[in-house]
């Protein structure tokens, strides 16, 4: 994650929004932690506020609102939602897509781009879905 943030900010495929399933929220300030030292400003929603608050500088971190997603930042600001499933994540997707440069990182290989199609026919299918979490994202024209 780090390197998808902070590696080059300024490119259309740099991380800006952070979609975190419920279940995982006790390993964002870890994940968050190095992006501190590039000074990254997270706006995160309520959730995430939460697990972040007394964990990430405080001056760092700021209330997510609307616009805080579907936003290119091209900087060193990122956003965080909190999804209690894989469908909320679709559909978060789905409605604040660049329909450009998405990326799914997953754990479990259940989820695949003939599920995604099934799941999302009228929206956008990623053009990256690695199950490692080591992929690096992709621009729009490599696969």
């Amino acid at each position: 994650m780090f390197n998808a943030k902070t590696r080059r900010v300024s490119v259309c495929n740099a991380l800006d929004c952070l979609i975190i399933h419920r279940e995982r929220l006790s390993d964002l300030a870890s994940l968050c932690k190095p992006l501190s030292e590039k000074n990254v400003l997270i706006y995160a929603d309520p959730k995430a506020y939460g697990a972040l608050a007394g964990k990430y500088p405080e001056s760092l971190l700021q209330p997510a609102t609307d616009d805080s997603f579907g936003t290119e930042f091209l900087d060193y600001k990122m956003a965080i939602k909190t999804v209690d499933s894989f469908e909320e994540a679709l559909a978060h997707i789905a409605h604040y897509s660049s329909k450009h440069s998405e990326s799914i990182i997953t754990e479990k290989r259940i989820h695949n781009n003939a599920s995604l199609t099934k799941s999302m026919p009228h929206a956008y299918t990623p053009t990256c879905l690695p199950h490692s979490p080591m992929e690096d994202n992709s621009d729009s024209g490599q696969k």
